[in-house]
C-alpha cells in the first residue's frame, strides 16, 4: 500500500548519519509549505499513512545545524516533533539550538512536545490524524520554545523566583542568542526573553 515507497530506501539509509534525514529524498525539487520533522521512521510511514506527506525524520541521531539547513531549503516552515518525555525535551533542546545558527528573518520554526509517553505512531493510531494535526497547530514557535525551555532547565518547571535563577537563565541564552545570524529574529528574541526574566 500507501508506506510500502518507504522501505525500499535502504542504500539512502547508509550515508552519513549526521547529514542524513530519512525519506528526504522524496522531498527533492519542490518547496514545501511546511515541513515536519519526526523522530524516527515508523513515524515517518504512519504520518504519511496519515496524509502528512512533508514528514522526515533524524535517524537515531541529534538535530544538527546540517540537518537543519536541509529542512529550511526544502521549506521555509519547519515543525520539530518530539515525544513528550525526557528525551524527547533534550532532543528539541538540541533541535533550537541547532536552528537558531540556522535560521533566517522570514522562516519559521516550530516545537510539538507530544503528551507524555506518546510518539507520532502512537497517537495517531489511537486518536487518528487529527489528534497530530492539533498539536502542530498548538506548537511551540521558536521565540516560546527558546524561553519556556531555557527557564524550564533552570527552574526545574517552577517558573524564576531568584535573581540567582534569573542571572544563570541569562548566562545560557547569551551565547545561543550569539550563534545566530537572523538580526531581526535575534533583537526580538532578546527582548522576549529579557521580558521572561524581567531584566529590561
Amino acid at each position: 500500500g500507501e508506506g510500502s515507497k518507504y522501505m525500499n530506501t535502504g542504500d539512502t539509509l547508509i550515508y552519513n548519519k549526521r547529514h542524513n534525514i530519512y525519506a528526504i529524498n522524496l522531498m527533492k525539487g519542490r518547496k514545501l509549505d511546511e515541513l515536519i520533522m519526526v523522530e524516527g521512521y515508523m513515524d515517518v510511514i504512519q504520518m504519511s499513512q496519515g496524509g502528512f506527506l512533508e514528514t522526515v525524520a533524524a535517524l537515531g541521531t541529534s538535530i544538527t545545524p546540517e540537518h537543519v539547513k536541509k529542512l529550511f531549503q526544502l521549506s521555509d516552515h519547519v515543525y520539530f516533533s518530539f515525544d513528550g518525555d525526557a528525551a524527547g525535551f533534550k532532543a528539541a533542546r538540541r533541535a533550537m539550538e541547532s536552528t537558531l545558527s540556522i535560521i533566517t528573518d522570514t522562516q519559521t520554526a516550530h516545537f510539538v512536545l507530544l503528551p507524555q509517553d506518546e510518539d507520532p505512531d502512537s497517537l495517531i493510531k489511537s486518536q487518528g490524524p487529527e489528534a497530530f494535526e492539533a498539536q502542530l497547530r498548538s506548537a511551540f514557535p521558536l521565540s516560546k520554545f527558546f524561553v519556556m525551555d531555557i527557564v524550564r532547565e533552570v527552574s526545574q518547571g517552577q517558573g524564576l523566583r531568584t535573581a540567582e535563577e534569573r542571572a544563570q537563565a541569562v548566562a545560557i541564552a547569551k551565547p545561543l542568542l550569539q550563534r545566530m545570524t537572523a538580526h531581526a529574529l535575534r533583537q526580538l528574541l532578546v527582548q522576549e526573553f529579557a521580558a521572561a526574566v524581567r531584566m529590561e
